[in-house]
């Protein structure tokens, strides 16, 4: 049985949005979550009382200090982000993303365009289903993803596809995919908060406008070079 934890990302000027899968077994998985639970436990030493152990890391309010994370110097920050992509390149699961170009998207489909996000959703099914079939066809896959308003579409459609295609969302059976797809909060799962942050930074090195500062812009750099070197399928729809 393999897990395959979800999460999406959209660029600063809306032009895309992308959704990543990390398609794991349990050693992987458990190797992702003990490095990060190390790394919490250390910066909860060097800033007590700032940061718990437990502490959620993610994308969005680490690069740019959000909350909390405004009294955590930006070295340490992108420290943080670093030391999440190497512990995933460590263990060595498979990265793979799907991207929409929306004004494409709207432009080719007009009123009949679906939500983005259900279309984007499906799209990554469609490729986790690829995986499955490509490198583990005798096992099946449970999917974990972060808390979202469109849960109950996602089940709905994701029970349709399991036994059939679906025109305009997913061109196979999704048969390697068990039961249905599980929401949580992310600030319980260090590997939602792993994917979050490898395609928070996928999206960054595809389609964002450079940091302007350049010692920022350099590290920024360096965590999406990491992240190139484990992703192993990507894919930009219409390109």
């Amino acid at each position: 049985m393999r897990l395959t934890y979800l999460d999406e990302s959209g660029s600063s000027d809306g032009t895309h949005y992308i959704f990543g899968a990390l398609v794991c077994d349990i050693t992987q998985a458990k190797s992702i979550e003990t490095r990060m639970d190390q790394l919490g436990a250390a910066l909860s030493q060097k800033y007590s009382g700032t940061i718990l152990p437990s502490t959620e890391f993610h994308a969005v309010e680490i690069r740019h200090g959000k909350g909390f994370w405004r009294h955590i110097t930006m070295e340490d920050r992108f420290e943080v982000l670093r030391e999440v992509v190497y512990a995933v390149e460590s263990a060595n699961p498979q990265f793979v993303t799907r991207s929409i170009n929306i004004p494409g998207y709207k432009s080719r489909y007009g009123e009949n365009a679906l939500p983005v996000h259900q279309q984007a959703m499906g799209y990554i099914l469609e490729q986790v289903e690829h995986q499955m079939a490509r490198f583990f066809s005798d096992e099946l896959t449970v999917l974990f993803a972060d808390e979202h308003h469109s849960a109950p579409d996602a089940r709905a459609n994701l029970r349709r596809a399991k036994s059939s295609a679906v025109r305009g969302k997913v061109s196979v059976p999704l048969t390697h995919i068990f039961d249905t797809v599980y929401f949580g909060p992310s600030d319980y799962s260090r590997p939602l908060q792993a994917v979050d942050i490898c395609t928070y930074f996928y999206m960054q090195s595809r389609f964002s406008s450079p940091a302007k500062d350049p010692w920022a812009r350099s590290q920024i750099e360096s965590i999406c070079e990491v992240v190139d070197r484990f992703l192993q399928f990507e894919y930009e729809w219409p390109s």
